[in-house]
């Protein structure tokens, strides 16, 4: 599996440590979790995390053809 990190600089996305989580919990995904999965998922280590994060997480990874829709 390609290092989080790296994808997130790599695509000019601040690697914030609720990002990497975000990130990390749809790459490592067996199944297609939706944005509200990821979000249940990820608030479990980070109980402030936002939805607008998971989003915009999401749609970076995205745009660069990393995820699918």
């Amino acid at each position: 599996m390609p290092d989080t990190l790296k994808i997130l600089q790599d695509y000019g996305v601040s690697p914030t440590p609720q990002r990497i989580a975000v990130a990390e919990a749809v790459l490592h995904a067996k199944a297609h979790p939706s944005a509200d999965d990821i979000w249940g998922i990820v608030r479990r280590q980070w109980p402030t995390l936002s939805r607008t994060t998971v989003y915009n997480t999401l749609k970076s990874l995205r745009d660069r053809d990393h995820v699918l829709e």
